[in-house]
């Protein structure tokens, strides 16, 4: 989640997920997309903004949530159960361009 930009590494308890964390935010993907609150300020009551239900980002959160989607592991069209999910890891996730061989837009053709 932290080198897909949805997660923030918490460098109190480990280092090991900073240099997807600084990938992600100068890639400005996920959550770096936008402005947002650090958990631990958020939990403290510092809050700079309330989340704004209309958020693609949010929208995109509860999406993956619902789905039960995730880029790990990566996933080949034979392990892959919908169109809709074959859609959503070639939009979101770094390897998902590999679900549309002939780069035409449409992931895993004999499924969609």
């Amino acid at each position: 989640m932290v080198r897909e930009g949805w997660a923030v590494a918490y460098r109190q308890y480990s280092t090991d997920y900073v240099p997807d964390e600084t990938r992600a935010r100068n890639a400005a993907v996920g959550i770096w997309a936008s402005t947002f609150d650090m958990p631990w300020d958020w939990r403290r009551g510092l809050r700079q903004s309330e989340a704004d239900p209309q958020s693609p980002h949010l929208q995109r959160l509860m999406q993956m949530a619902k789905g039960g989607y995730s880029c790990s592991p990566r996933k080949t069209c034979g392990a892959i159960g919908s169109c809709e999910e074959a859609i959503w890891y070639l939009n979101n996730c770094g390897w998902g361009g590999k679900l549309d061989r002939d780069s035409d837009g449409v992931p895993c053709e004999s499924m969609c």
